[in-house]
């Protein structure tokens, strides 16, 4: 059976693009990366962040998410 990641990264990134899914987001914590799928006409462009700094969300032009705060509240619930 295909891992999570490969299911993410080729299966549902295709069936979202088709259904028009405006941004899709994969979070990697383990290596503290987050790739960001933004759809322009009818493909996707990828973008690559790290947990270092908040990523812009594309389809809400005054949001962004800080994931290195959300995974450090993370990691220390863990403990």
């Amino acid at each position: 059976m295909p891992s999570t990641a490969s299911i993410d990264a080729v299966y549902k990134l295709n069936k979202y693009q088709k259904a028009k899914v405006r941004e899709y987001w994969i979070i990697d914590p383990d290596n503290k990366i987050l790739l960001r799928y933004t759809l322009e006409k009818e493909t996707y462009s990828l973008s690559q962040y790290e947990f270092d700094k908040p990523v812009p969300v594309a389809i809400l032009p005054d949001c962004a998410i800080d994931l290195g705060a959300a995974y450090a509240d993370q990691e220390m619930s863990r403990r």
